[in-house]
């Protein structure tokens, strides 16, 4: 974190704005990564500040290829979830649309209670899982080793129905 914050620090000497703001970014996201227990609740508010320094890093290597939009009222950023539940699932949207389209994709994360419950919903404009592969994924059925692309899904749904019970994921 020393040697990242050097950097960070002589890009603002340099007047090299963006190189510092992703450096600051990428500092945060490791600390976020590093200093946490995997088992620990984090706040919401947490969670998608990483998310954010993870769209940031991504948006300087896609540049316009990459559009996105959070949108989580105030109300709700201090509630606590599950430790890195949005990343992977936003990981997989970078990986299948964004970089295997040539105009690049959008990816949206939008967060609202409905009947006393949270919903995080994250979309972008892909093709969408197919229905066998998704019913796999979420029923953990079938998952070898080779199926590295699906096991952050599986284990955000895993992670989730142990948390909050079988009726979420």
């Amino acid at each position: 974190f020393n040697v990242l914050n050097t950097i960070g620090r002589l890009a603002y000497l340099e007047k090299a704005e963006q190189t510092e703001e992703i450096v600051y970014s990428f500092s945060d996201m490791l600390r976020y990564i590093l200093k946490r227990d995997n088992t620990e609740d984090v706040k919401l508010r947490d969670e998608l500040t990483d998310v954010q320094n993870y769209l940031k890093l991504h948006k300087v290597r896609f540049g316009d290829r990459l559009k996105y939009e959070i949108d989580v009222s105030e109300e709700i950023l201090d509630l606590t979830c599950p430790f890195m539940i949005v990343q992977p699932i936003v990981e997989n949207a970078i990986k299948y649309v964004v970089e295997t389209r040539e105009k690049g994709g959008q990816i949206n994360i939008k967060a609202v209670v409905s009947d006393e419950v949270v919903l995080i919903k994250i979309r972008d404009n892909g093709d969408g899982i197919p229905e066998d592969v998704l019913r796999s994924i979420l029923s953990e059925k079938g998952l070898r080793k080779e199926d590295s692309t699906c096991i952050g899904l599986s284990n955000v749904n895993s992670r989730l129905k142990y948390t909050y019970g079988s009726q979420f994921g």
